[in-house]
C-alpha cells in the first residue's frame, strides 16, 4: 500500500542533492502564499558562515556559484487542493 506522503532524498559524492516530495490523495487547505514560502524556503534561507570557521559545513563556498547544486521535486498527485482565506482556515468547521 502506497503512503499519502513520500519523500526521498538523496546526497551524491560530488555534493550535490536531490530531495523528491510525492504526495497524494490529501485533502489539502492552504493559504495562496505557501507556494512561495516554500519557494523562499529553498532559494532564500541559505546559512551564511564564516569561512575561517570549523563548524562550516563541507564543500561550503560564500561563492552561490560553486556550492553543490540542490534540486527538490514537490509533487502533488490525486490531491484536493483548497485555496483557503484567512477566515476559512480559523474556521473550526473545516477541521
Amino acid at each position: 500500500m502506497k503512503s499519502d506522503i513520500d519523500i526521498k532524498m538523496s546526497m551524491y559524492p560530488n555534493g550535490n542533492k536531490l530531495m523528491q516530495i510525492d504526495m497524494s490523495g490529501l485533502k489539502l487547505f492552504v493559504h495562496p502564499y505557501i507556494y512561495l514560502r516554500i519557494s523562499h524556503f529553498f532559494t532564500e534561507s541559505i546559512p551564511i558562515y564564516d569561512m575561517k570557521s570549523l563548524d562550516k559545513p563541507n564543500l561550503y563556498d560564500d561563492d552561490y556559484e560553486k556550492i553543490p547544486e540542490m534540486h527538490v521535486i514537490f509533487k502533488l498527485g490525486d490531491s484536493l487542493i483548497c485555496l483557503a482565506n484567512k477566515d476559512d482556515v480559523n474556521n473550526d468547521s473545516l477541521l
